[in-house]
């Protein structure tokens, strides 16, 4: 019949044409911050958003082969959730922050039950806004860089590092400010660069 098995087709993502300066710009960052404040890897942080889709598709179908637009039904479905994930140098997960879609508790899912230590939250079309990055903070990542001084003997004004990209909800004042008045230190991830690999920009 001609068919074989090809992925859907998207526009792909472009990487900057200056991507090494920046590379090398924020490795340099992340290493003058972590040696001039003595930071051990136990507390530089990388945080991101992703968006989890409710109803995982495939983007494999069958198509003819030889064909270079392929179209899968429902592929543009965006109905999700937003997740922070955040992770250490030394590879250790900090528990999620789960943001979904509602104006009220009533929009969380009444069947699942989470972990206690996860942290579940809504706006109003399930992004990161300020309020949500505000508790994330406050919930998640604050509890953590104090539970680890402790392990590690480290007094409780011992900077952290975290590193995240230039996402608006989180760049503010007001977060910037929660996070100087916590010892904690900035890197910001390079334009464009979110979706290579961690390795690919030296984290």
């Amino acid at each position: 019949m001609g068919y074989v098995k090809m992925r859907a087709t998207k526009k792909s993502k472009v990487k900057p044409s200056d991507f090494e300066k920046y590379k090398n710009q924020f490795i340099l960052d992340v290493m003058t911050i972590s040696t001039m404040e003595d930071i051990p890897k136990e507390l530089i942080i990388n945080w991101d958003h992703t968006g989890i889709i409710y109803i995982p598709l495939s983007s494999w179908t069958m198509e003819k082969e030889g064909a270079t637009q392929v179209e899968v039904a429902g592929i543009n479905n965006k109905r999700q959730l937003t997740a922070i994930f955040s992770n250490t140098m030394t590879g250790d997960f900090l528990p999620p922050q789960l943001i979904y879609a509602g104006k009220t508790t009533r929009c969380l899912p009444k069947s699942v039950t989470f972990r206690k230590d996860w942290h579940v939250n809504f706006s109003s079309n399930h992004w990161a806004n300020e309020a949500a990055t505000e508790d994330y903070i406050n919930a998640i990542l604050l509890p953590y860089v104090a539970k680890k001084k402790a392990e590690l003997l480290l007094p409780i004004d011992q900077p952290a590092l975290v590193i995240f990209d230039r996402f608006k909800a989180q760049c503010t004042e007001k977060i910037l400010s929660l996070l100087d008045k916590n010892h904690i230190r900035i890197t910001i991830v390079p334009a464009k660069c979110t979706d290579w690999p961690a390795s690919a920009i030296g984290y």
